[in-house]
């Protein structure tokens, strides 16, 4: 009676132990799976970062020390949901056909590479003026409304291409001066935050520095 309860008595100890065992490498096991899975999450993420974005150790410090390691990988993981092909995302090749926008005003010889939220608006409407400003004066009262998609000299004084130029210059007489050649520029992230309102921002309200901050935080 008693060595069969003796037995019984190892029996169920020794199933405890077994048990215990197999929960044990079991639980090692996920351990080791679950360690091994997040080394090759984060080698993909690694790899769709550089993807899409030029390796720089100095901007890596740089947007450390200004986000904190904490907002930089949250910031991180946004892009790469928004971003999920580097087609969309990409860093735009050097030497590609882009779009430009080139004007002319031949009386004043004066041309102007028109860049998109660089003073865009207002120097398509100066050069429109010095295209034909009688005609410009008839039909245009306020030079600020005058804005792209209803511009007055649509396809007037335009050209896609620098080199449609050329047989203005080439038409000038030896006496003739020079002709003018205006390009604005502007800060990058002053031009990045007028496109972003202009074409992310949809309800219109008064901004103002602190509230665009906490919007594109993110993007910058």
């Amino acid at each position: 009676m008693y060595r069969e309860e003796e037995e019984k008595v190892r029996y169920v100890g020794s199933d405890i132990y077994s048990t215990g065992v197999v929960r044990f490498v079991f639980g090692m096991l996920l351990v080791f799976s679950a360690a091994r899975w997040q080394r090759t999450y984060d080698d993909l993420k690694s790899l769709l970062l550089q993807e899409r974005f030029l390796s720089d150790d100095r901007l890596n410090s740089y947007l450390i020390e200004k986000l904190g390691p904490k907002e930089l990988e949250r910031s991180r993981i946004t892009f790469l949901r928004l971003c999920q092909s580097a087609s969309n995302c990409g860093i735009v090749p050097p030497f590609i056909y882009y779009e430009s926008r080139q004007m002319v005003a031949p009386k004043f010889r004066t041309a102007a590479c028109v860049i998109y939220k660089n003073v865009s608006t207002i120097l398509t409407a100066i050069m429109c003026y010095l295209y034909d400003a009688v005609t410009y004066k008839k039909h245009v009262t306020d030079m600020i409304q005058d804005t792209y998609n209803k511009r007055f000299c649509k396809y007037k004084n335009e050209y896609e291409s620098i080199r449609a130029l050329t047989s203005f210059r080439n038409s000038s007489s030896v006496d003739s001066m020079d002709w003018f050649n205006i390009l604005v520029v502007r800060d990058p992230l002053e031009r990045f935050i007028s496109a972003f309102v202009n074409k992310c921002l949809k309800i219109r309200v008064n901004f103002t520095l602190v509230v665009m901050e906490i919007n594109i935080s993110h993007f910058i």
